[in-house]
């Protein structure tokens, strides 16, 4: 009896433990991002004013969604990324930044606030959420007992609270950009429903499936590229589904709600595209900029195509190269190659000058570790070389899917640029989640090991965070 109360109270500690250091890993973060965000102000209303990429395009968006209009005031703003049909101003971003700025504006009026910082704030503190919530919960099926895992789990949570927090690109895209927030909102909503998805196969609850359906959705809509990530969300639902009708009872409205994860984002992104431009793409020939930046030529250069799989190995190759970044010893220290001293790098069928290239730093240089444990857990998954459970080897494989379905799209684009890495970061999550939990629980008996090994992450994520910090500049 005196043993039972023992054990009760170890893991009653253990759980506060871990609750104790995902709020505080989030509040950190969320400090960090904040002052980025204010551009070092802290004032919550900072935003780019009169600049082309200034965010505030998403409260006059939330503003013509209250009117029923998808169109923004385009007369009196800055607004370069608009295309011009029939006089009117429709952007190609995503509408729910401003679905979610909707109550702001309804309590405001004309003069609401836009508190971009803020917006950009919580997306963070969503993804830390994500990520660490996982991460613990991985710990706690790999090491069953709650006095073992302590040190683990303390190791595990710093670990990936700094790698996928200052030392990921999130620091890189805290500003309050148009293209950022966006891009934030889409990696906080897909992460939060892959975490869903994986607590789903450990406890079968369907409500968490509503929940991942509406995450994912919000995801799509932010930034369409995580809808082919919601899709393979839902496909390897449906497959477990499939494998389990052998052994227990699946109801139908399982698998309905498996075809909504898969479909309703990717109708509800691609429906708003073509509510308006009446396509399911998008109509280049009416950008703002169309004539400006060359996209003409660049139609001309690639079979009159801007988007296709011909640009895969070309971006692919650029993603991955490792002198996208220059070091030295005087300031600025950290500086970016590409454009300025070395040129994009092309392969059939792109010719050179066929892709439209902005200052960018490759995932090689700007994930370092998170690429090189994404990489060698898939691989040792792959060799059966990783000790999983047949939910942990379905949940594992599922999300890692989903997350290399995000950048797919941009590495089938024209354009290379720093902010495109953000599609990556979900995969890099994941991936970075499951190497260092199992990495920790293979050490939990060396906590000499596990020491050393947690400094020399920490090391590497600090000094990534020093290049992300240098990139904000740019």
């Amino acid at each position: 009896m005196e043993f039972s109360t023992t054990a009760a109270d170890t893991a009653t500690e253990t759980f506060a433990l871990e609750r104790a250091l995902k709020w505080s890993g989030i509040l950190v973060m969320s400090v960090l991002t904040l002052g980025i965000a204010t551009g070092r102000s802290w004032n919550l209303n900072f935003f780019l004013a009169g600049q082309e990429f200034n965010a505030s395009f998403f409260n006059a968006q939330a503003h013509s969604l209250l009117d029923g209009r998808l169109d923004v005031p385009y007369a009196g703003f800055n607004w370069t990324e608009c295309f011009v049909i029939d006089g009117k101003c429709l952007g190609y971003f995503g509408v729910t930044p401003s679905l979610l700025r909707i109550p702001l504006v309804v309590i405001g009026g004309a003069g609401a606030p836009y508190l971009i910082p803020v917006s950009i704030t919580l997306s963070v503190a969503l993804t830390m959420w994500a990520v660490i919530d996982l991460v613990q919960r991985l710990i706690a099926q790999l090491i069953a007992d709650p006095a073992s895992r302590r040190l683990p789990t303390i190791a595990s949570t710093i670990a990936v609270g700094l790698l996928l927090g200052p030392g990921s690109i999130l620091t890189f895209l805290s500003r309050p950009r148009i293209y950022h927030e966006a891009t934030l909102w889409m990696i906080a909503f897909l992460l939060v429903a892959m975490n869903l998805v994986y607590r789903w196969l450990v406890t079968r609850q369907s409500a968490l499936l509503l929940l991942a359906i509406a995450s994912a959705v919000l995801s799509a809509n932010a930034r369409p590229s995580s809808a082919p990530s919601a899709l393979v969300l839902g496909l390897g639902v449906g497959v477990v589904l499939i494998l389990d009708r052998r052994k227990k009872n699946v109801h139908l409205s399982d698998f309905a709600l498996a075809g909504a994860l898969a479909v309703s984002p990717i109708l509800t992104a691609f429906g708003i595209l073509w509510l308006k431009f009446g396509a399911f793409n998008i109509p280049w020939p009416k950008y703002n900029l169309y004539e400006i930046e060359g996209y003409r030529r660049l139609a001309d250069m690639n079979a009159g195509q801007l988007q296709g799989l011909r640009f895969l190995p070309t971006n692919l190759i650029n993603y991955l190269r490792p002198d996208s970044l220059s070091f030295s010893a005087a300031s600025p220290f950290v500086s970016e190659q590409i454009p300025f001293v070395l040129p994009a790098l092309t392969l059939w069928p792109i010719a050179d000058g066929g892709t439209f290239v902005e200052t960018f730093v490759s995932l090689t240089n700007a994930m370092t570790l998170q690429l090189l444990l994404t990489v060698s857990i898939a691989v040792l998954a792959l060799m059966r070389r990783v000790s999983m459970t047949r939910t942990e080897r379905q949940g594992f494989w599922i999300l890692v899917v989903a997350g290399a379905m995000c950048p797919f799209v941009v590495l089938t684009s024209v354009a290379l640029t720093t902010r495109y890495l953000g599609e990556f970061f979900p995969l890099m999550a994941i991936g970075s989640v499951f190497a260092i939990a199992h990495l920790m629980s293979w050490l939990r008996h060396r906590p000499r090991a596990i020491l050393a090994v947690s400094t020399a992450i920490i090391a590497a994520a600090l000094a990534s965070f020093y290049i992300q910090l240098q990139l904000t500049s740019s």
